[in-house]
């Protein structure tokens, strides 16, 4: 018995021709896969995500408390761009004071290349109205600005630009306390 083809019923035709296809062309299915699941993840990515995970690891290489209170945003290249909003960044352990530095928006630019090799490099830092706070410990004088180190190189940057900005240096020990605005 002969089947001819408008015998066949027409969804389990098209699924066979579909099969068929898809055995003759494996590479050119995983490459439509592969578009279809970049299509799908670029419409429904949130940077915000990784708030967590950039909050951990700032900790742990500096000792102190990172918080990204508003919201993250990357656009990728050569040079990435970073936007994050209401940050906030702990004070060492011994001060009275429990923010070093805040910041109402922090736009970054990295460059990618260099970070494959643990190497951050910054051409350009913009800060939206910080608030820094920079102290030295009572009695042995150290600097809040100074950290442990642990693990990774310290990042190199070029230029920094800041809008709104309030800094406070106090020395307990010779009882200064320096205010600027710029």
């Amino acid at each position: 018995m002969s089947v001819r083809s408008h015998d066949v019923p027409r969804g389990k035709g098209r699924r066979a021709d579909a099969g068929r296809w898809i055995r003759r062309h494996p590479v050119k299915t995983a490459l439509a896969i592969v578009l279809a699941a970049l299509v799908v993840l670029v419409v429904l990515w949130d940077w915000n995500w990784l708030k967590r995970p950039i909050q951990s690891q700032v900790q742990l290489r500096t000792g102190r408390e990172f918080v990204i209170g508003g919201d993250l945003d990357v656009d990728l290249g050569r040079i990435t761009t970073v936007r994050a909003q209401q940050l906030r960044f702990g004070n060492a352990d011994w001060s009275p004071e429990p923010t070093m530095g805040s910041a109402d928006a922090v736009e970054l630019q990295i460059e990618a290349w260099p970070l494959l090799r643990g190497d951050v490099r910054l051409p350009s830092i913009r800060l939206l109205r910080p608030r820094v706070l920079l102290e030295t410990h009572p009695t042995t004088g150290e600097g809040n600005w100074v950290f442990e180190r642990r693990g990774g190189r310290p990042p190199s940057f070029d230029s920094v630009w800041i809008h709104d900005d309030d800094l406070r240096f106090l020395v307990a020990r010779q009882r200064t306390d320096i205010r600027v605005h710029l």
